[in-house]
């Protein structure tokens, strides 16, 4: 049974595999906190479980975003809520996520402290 209230959130974003979130990073860029390497280590040394959305328009994937569950991975609101805040610090780091440039009315239902445009 579909949860709604994950899907309530992730309207217009779908699951992608880990290849096209990095393929997503090496072409658009993005900030430490949402590094392909980085974000897999963390969530592995903390046991989160990452998974990867993407949203696409015309059928091409035009933004991309780690997870953990209904937060943009990485965020100190995530660590506090897995109850992970004191295994790590690392500050209020800017989120940058790969989006491309012809990306266009993105809706993002994932929260995020220090996002950047």
């Amino acid at each position: 049974m579909i949860n709604l209230f994950n899907f309530w959130y992730q309207r217009g974003w779908h699951l992608i595999d880990e290849t096209e979130y990095q393929k997503a990073y090496e072409n658009w860029g993005g900030s430490l906190i949402t590094h392909p390497v980085f974000i897999r280590k963390l969530s592995n040394h903390l046991s989160i479980s990452l998974q990867y959305f993407g949203f696409y328009q015309n059928q091409r994937l035009v933004a991309a975003i780690p997870a953990w569950g209904r937060f943009i991975a990485g965020q100190k609101n995530a660590l506090k809520k897995y109850n992970c805040y004191h295994k790590v610090d690392i500050g209020n780091m800017e989120v940058i996520l790969p989006i491309s440039p012809e990306a266009k009315n993105i809706p993002m239902y994932f929260s995020c402290q220090f996002i950047s445009c």
